[in-house]
């Protein structure tokens, strides 16, 4: 009994240990990765104690960042409701939940490199397209809409200096 406690204890610190030392937002670790740090350093563990292990620490105020349904909703209900409903399509897309919070992170991400707000219209013009709108579909409409922004944006410029007013006030006065 005392054989084991100790082993749980020295799977809670390894875990610790590897969680701060080799992952952040950009680099997140899976399950799957922590079950096989454990067995590289001989330490027991599965999803289910690894599950539990992470929740304790989170519970013991350490700062670990779970993906999960309700920290994508929050995440995107900050942005607009478009993008919520999105992101939630998105997670309802497929049987398994999990295999949706890539698509997930990689949308919301999407906002730091444009924008909140053109992350919502895009979102909404997706969602106007069809009720299940895809991360690339989605990206895609950033991208061309970007673009088509910026373009329109230099041609006004380009189209009022080169035009401006040729015949003045006093030609349409007569």
């Amino acid at each position: 009994m005392a054989e084991e406690k100790q082993g749980n204890r020295s799977r809670v610190l390894h875990l610790l240990k590897y969680v701060y030392e080799f992952s952040d937002e950009n680099h997140q670790k899976t399950i799957a990765q922590l079950i096989q740090e454990l067995s590289e350093n001989d330490l027991k563990g599965n999803r289910i104690t690894i599950r539990h292990d992470i929740d304790m620490m989170v519970e013991e105020g350490f700062d670990i960042v779970i993906n999960d349904r309700d920290r994508f909703r929050k995440w995107a209900e900050r942005i607009g409701i478009n993008t919520y409903t999105a992101v939630n399509a998105i997670l309802t897309s497929k049987g398994v939940e999990q295999q949706t919070y890539r698509s997930c992170m990689g949308l919301l991400k999407l906002a730091e490199k444009y924008s909140d707000v053109m992350l919502e219209a895009a979102c909404k013009k997706a969602l106007s397209y069809t009720a299940s709108p895809s991360y690339k579909s989605i990206k895609n409409i950033l991208v061309t809409s970007f673009e088509k922004l910026t373009s329109e944006v230099t041609d006004t410029r380009t189209t009022h200096k080169a035009r401006g007013i040729t015949r003045g006030a006093d030609y349409y006065r007569r």
